[in-house]
């Protein structure tokens, strides 16, 4: 049997730890094992030339370095340690009130894919272009506008579809993973494997602001599942054709 240099491409798929849905993939991405053990020694004493009697290593840690290259809403939450939440409705905002200044953003309470109605305190419709600006997020009124410093004023708008992730509040997220890859140099043969307990925390960074695309990078690692019998890996399991 002749054997070649290993090339993988292949997907991850995850689901909740002790759930039976649905595994969804985590797109377009790479993932890198890494093993450490804690090993002692005794050194050989009992002849010349030194060298080691005996080793006994136990597993320090395995872990799994993820690059992750699509923003999908689940890859959000497992970037921002946030749990996954319902996309908020799209139901029409009609007269929102908000304290105005000239020259400040005046922020809007949801993601607005439109602005329909802006009132002053009057009740009178304001102009863009003439009382304000629309900018992303919102709007700023202008000097010389119909709108004043401290003015209360009224915003009507379409939502967007949006989800609200509250960040950092789901530090304990564990995955159960199931990897299937080809090796591209051998004629796709496949690999598959089984993560039993891939720990995530949230990502180290991530840029708001920058001039490249950017990958969500995740420092995962593989708890031990003590429910494996003997002679089963803890860790995960591994199958490769041959």
């Amino acid at each position: 049997m002749n054997s070649k240099s290993l090339l993988l491409v292949g997907s991850l798929y995850a689901r909740a730890v002790g759930t039976t849905g649905a595994f969804f993939p985590l797109l377009n991405g790479k993932a890198e094992i890494t093993h450490s053990l804690d090993t002692q020694d005794v050194p050989n004493y009992g002849r010349t030339g030194g060298g080691k009697d005996q080793i006994l290593s136990r597993v320090k840690d395995v872990k799994v370095e993820l690059e992750l290259w699509r923003w999908d809403k689940r890859n959000w939450a497992l970037a921002l340690g946030a749990p996954e939440s319902a996309i908020v409705d799209t139901a029409p905002v009609v007269d929102e009130a908000h304290v105005a200044y000239v020259g400040g953003m005046v922020r809007l309470n949801h993601v607005a894919s439109a602005i329909t109605g802006v009132k002053d305190a009057s009740n009178a419709a304001c102009i863009e272009g003439t009382d304000y600006k629309l900018v992303p997020g919102g709007l700023i009124p202008l000097e010389g506008g119909s709108i004043a410093d401290g003015e209360a004023i009224k915003v009507s708008y379409t939502k967007a579809a949006y989800i609200n992730y509250q960040a950092c509040t789901r530090l304990d997220a564990e995955l159960e993973c199931f990897y299937v890859g080809e090796n591209e140099n051998d004629g796709n043969k496949l690999v598959t494997a089984d993560f039993h307990r891939l720990y995530v925390p949230p990502t180290d960074k991530i840029a708001l602001m920058g001039e490249k695309l950017q990958s969500l990078k995740l420092k995962a690692e593989l708890l031990a599942d003590t429910t494996k019998g003997q002679g089963l890996s803890a860790f995960y399991s591994l199958r490769a054709q041959v």
